[in-house]
């Protein structure tokens, strides 16, 4: 018999429009007060790029939030009952959406993908509310320069053989014990 399956879903948005779900939330993982990167590392680069997470989690300050936040959603993971729903949200939030929020569910959806010792199966969904929003407003600041916009564009669709561009979200799955896989 197969191992009943939960459901996480990850979600990054700005702090002060979080999401409305009929789901149960863990307690908000805020990273509006971590150090972000350089302005102009995020002038190029979202969350999902090698750049702004290698920045962001050399910060100690902002790799100790991720371990706190890892082990929060194990243990909340480790209790879970399925009488709560099938389910789970884990929200992660910063000042716009972008790049702490997004470095910080990107990271924490590969750890726990790879986590072993879960106690029934996980399907680790990650949405990116508005992260959509850097692409166009890139698009705008990069008028005079249209091949660098379309540079831009590309490598936010093609980072780490992203996600699906659905409602202006940006949605990636990962399979647990696996690498990313596409929806």
């Amino acid at each position: 018999m197969r191992p009943p399956i939960l459901r996480l879903r990850i979600i990054t948005f700005p702090k002060d429009r979080p999401p409305q779900t009929r789901f149960p939330m863990l307690p908000l993982v805020d990273c509006s007060m971590l150090r972000p990167p350089p302005p102009p590392i995020c002038d190029e680069f979202t969350g999902l790029s090698p750049e702004v997470r290698e920045y962001f989690f050399s910060e100690p300050e902002n790799l100790a939030r991720f371990d706190e936040a890892f082990f929060e959603l194990k243990d909340a993971i480790r209790h879970w009952d399925f009488a709560d729903g099938r389910t789970l949200i884990v929200p992660v939030a910063c000042k716009a959406g972008m790049h702490r929020s997004v470095a910080m569910a990107e990271k924490l959806a590969k750890k726990i993908s790879l986590w072993r010792a879960a106690p029934f199966e996980l399907e680790i969904h990650v949405e990116h509310r508005t992260l959509w929003r850097f692409v166009v407003h890139q698009r705008d600041y990069c008028q005079e320069n249209r091949v660098r916009y379309q540079n831009l564009r590309r490598r936010v669709l093609t980072d780490d053989r992203i996600l699906v561009k659905e409602d202006n979200i940006l949605r990636r799955t990962f399979v647990q014990g696996s690498a990313v896989s596409m929806i």
